[in-house]
């Protein structure tokens, strides 16, 4: 909701806050930065299960197409996008 937001839904102004969060980091050597849609996860298992999946394949692939093969095996019905950042 606040990207489409702060993108032009005025009608929302008064309700919706429009100003960014920013967040500053320090990542370590084996740091991974996952930036992805909705669609990674899916809505017929707990998020900490998935979050413990997505973890296991980042760690040994490093690789967000074998994410996105998982999510879309795991009946996603969302869109996916997966951006991943690592050292």
């Amino acid at each position: 909701i606040q990207l489409t937001s702060s993108l032009g839904d005025n009608i929302f102004g008064g309700i919706i806050n429009k100003t960014p969060e920013i967040f500053k980091v320090k990542f370590g050597q084996e740091s991974l930065l996952l930036i992805g849609s909705d669609g990674l996860l899916s809505p017929k298992d707990t998020h900490l299960n998935q979050i413990e999946l997505i973890r296991k394949i980042l760690i040994n692939n490093k690789n967000v197409k074998k994410l996105i093969e998982s999510a879309l095996n795991e009946g996603s019905v969302d869109n996916i996008t997966a951006i991943l950042y690592y050292r």
